[in-house]
């Protein structure tokens, strides 16, 4: 699994010995339903800043020699704010990472250019590879690269032409 290591400033206090190093995984879509069936369900869905700290206490594959079924939502929230902001840059190397590969596999020729194995349009919803609108999922789901000029600075200069859909 792709993981991010990195150290806290603080550490974090935990049976008599302070932990700083740690590791970070990705968020997987077992998470979301994790976070949904656990204690802390009906805080993280009505508080994004809680959820994100959820999301981090499972997350967090190591912290120092504590076991990862012990770090808790309450663990780094008593944190010194500095040693989150290191997991949250860990968190963004991670992230930078990840569309590494991203674009190592766009830029990849694959047989049936952005289709599946099954003829789905990558970035389209079944429906969509149906009815022909993979254009507009792949627009919607972040798939294509804005066109030079669309909301970007062009030479130093932010681009003043209007593009309408």
């Amino acid at each position: 699994m792709i993981t991010e290591k990195g150290t806290l400033i603080v550490g974090v206090e935990y049976k008599g010995k302070t932990h700083r190093d740690f590791e970070l995984r990705p968020i997987l879509v077992e998470d979301s339903f994790t976070i949904s069936d656990s204690e802390h369900a009906k805080r993280a869905a009505t508080d994004n800043s809680f959820n994100g700290i959820v999301t981090y206490a499972l997350r967090l594959v190591k912290l120092g020699d504590i076991p990862p079924k012990e770090i808790t939502p309450n663990m780094i929230m008593n944190m010194v704010a500095i040693d989150l902001d290191e997991i949250m840059e860990a968190d963004g190397r991670l992230k930078t990472t990840i569309d590494s590969f991203r674009k190592q596999f766009k830029a990849t020729p694959q047989s049936g250019a952005g289709s599946d194995e099954n003829g789905v349009q990558r970035g389209a919803s079944a429906e969509d590879a149906r009815s022909g609108s993979s254009e507009l999922a792949g627009s919607i789901s972040g798939d294509q690269e804005p066109a030079a000029g669309e909301g970007e600075e062009v030479q130093g200069e932010a681009a003043t032409e209007e593009i309408s859909p």
